[in-house]
Parts: structure tokens; sequence; C-alpha cells
């Protein structure tokens, strides 16, 4: 939003290895080496229509005119001219501060899951670094950097696989051993819906088993199940009694409250280390 382009200028956002500043929409070639370094990277953002101080420090917010069919153009130009294709978020144009006249759009590539992406016409791959010019820029991978790229990613996944896969067996353990012995519980378990919280791409163990055990403490007045057929009637379902109530907003906002993800607005409030 408008406000939260304000938000970046008053706090003079500084570019990074995810966000970049553009004054004017770069053409094809050079907007396909930003996004596929991004992705390539840890994904990011770039913002068109902002200008910095020539040390990556946003400096005014000039905005463009509005361009007919832009977020078309920039998903067609990652679907042609980048393999794998990317995937891209264009958002719709965004009325600056200083103009209302004029727009920014904020262009945002995720972190792939399908590196290394090379740009056609075998003009190589590239990743965002500042290792030459102390700016971050997007430059040409080296053959051990492809060679990282497609282990690291490929590890990662298989980690996350292997974590999921983990927790699933450890509930299906529970249930063969102690479903029958949980008070108002009949017969089998029946349908189950599996909730997996995991990073994206997990590298490194977050929290030990046992600190996590002491995260989920019971309410000793909490009924030991999900949901109920009605006042008069038995409950119907179980979950084990480390837990209470469990639903989807609540362990999304236990992954906000932990910070595993901030994708709040701008204007919320977030650790000084989510700022920039």
């Amino acid at each position: 939003t408008t406000a939260d382009l304000q938000e970046l200028l008053t706090e003079q956002a500084v570019e990074n290895i995810r966000l970049e500043f553009k004054s004017i929409p770069p053409p094809k070639d050079e907007m396909l080496k930003k996004l596929s370094s991004l992705a390539n990277t840890y994904g990011g953002y770039v913002v068109v229509g902002a200008t910095e101080d020539g040390k990556g420090r946003l400096q005014s917010l000039p905005g463009v005119a509005a361009i007919n069919g832009y977020r078309q153009q920039i998903v067609q130009w990652c679907y042609d001219g980048v393999w794998p294709p990317l995937e891209v978020f264009v958002s719709d144009p965004i009325p600056t501060p200083q103009d209302a006249t004029k727009a920014c759009y904020v262009i945002h590539i995720p972190l792939s899951a399908e590196t290394p992406h090379f740009l056609n016409g075998r003009k190589g791959a590239y990743v965002r670094t500042d290792e030459h010019s102390q700016r971050f820029e997007p430059q040409l991978a080296t053959y051990e950097e492809l060679t990282h790229l497609g282990n690291r990613r490929t590890v990662l996944v298989q980690r996350r696989e292997a974590l999921t896969g983990r927790s699933v067996e450890r509930f299906n353990t529970y249930v063969r051993t102690e479903y029958g012995k949980t008070e108002n519980t009949k017969g089998e378990i029946g349908a189950t819906l599996y909730v997996a919280v995991t990073p994206q791409f997990p590298q490194r163990q977050l929290m030990e088993h046992g600190t996590l055990l002491t995260r989920f403490t019971p309410s000793p007045a909490a009924p030991s199940y999900i949901g109920s057929a009605g006042k008069d009637r038995a409950p119907t379902r179980f979950v084990p009694s480390a837990a209470t109530f469990v639903s989807s907003t609540i362990c999304y906002a236990y992954m906000q409250a932990a910070g595993l993800v901030n994708d709040h607005i701008v204007s919320y409030f977030r650790p000084p280390w989510c700022s920039r």
C-alpha cells in the first residue's frame, strides 16, 4: 500500500541481498538477471519507481507512469526467458506518497526449490552478491556455486520431507499404542488431517525437542479433544495430551509469534532485524 511505501521511505530502507530499488522499469534482460539471481539466492523484492542515493539507501519514491499489462508482461518474461520458469508475483500499481498520479510496482520472487535458474539463450545463471562492488548485484554463478545451488536445495527438501515423515510416524505410533487408552474414544481413529509446521527450507534446528514440549503444556481445565458434536453429546475427536485445541489459525499464529514467518503488513510490530 501507499502507507507501506511511506514507511520504507521514513525508515530509509537500504538495499540488501533480498531488496532492490529501481527508479525506472528495467528492460527484459536486466530484469531477468535480477529476478533469477534473487530466486537462486534467498528470494526477495524489487521496488520499481524508487530511487536510492548511490549507496543503496532509499532516497525518494517518484514512481512511474502506470504501465498497462505490466504484471502479465513480467510473468511472461519469467516464463519464456528463464529455465526452469520463475514463480513471480507483481503488485497492482501502488500510488506513491509523493505523487498520486504516479505509481510504484513491487515484484516478489520467492526462494526457489528448482535452482539453478538459467537465462535462456545460453546467458548463464546468476546469483545475488556484493563480492566485487560492495553493492548487491546479480553476478554470473561459478561452477562451484551452481553445484552448491543444486545440492543445497536437494538436501534441504529431503530434510523437510524427513522431518514431516518422522512426525507422522510418531503420531501413528502414538495412535497404535495410546489411542485406546484415551478417555471418550471409541473404535478406530478414523479420518486424520496432518498439519506440518516447518520452514520451507529447514537449514538448522530451531529448538531442542524438550524445549518444544514445554511450549505445548496442556491446561488442566481444557478437554483433550478437537471439536464436539454438541453440548449434549460426547466429544468425537482427540489430540495427544501434549496439546489442547489446535487449528490452522492457531498454528499460523504461533509461527508468526515465533518468528518462523514474517508476512505482516509493514506497519505491524516486528523485531528490528525484520525492518530492513
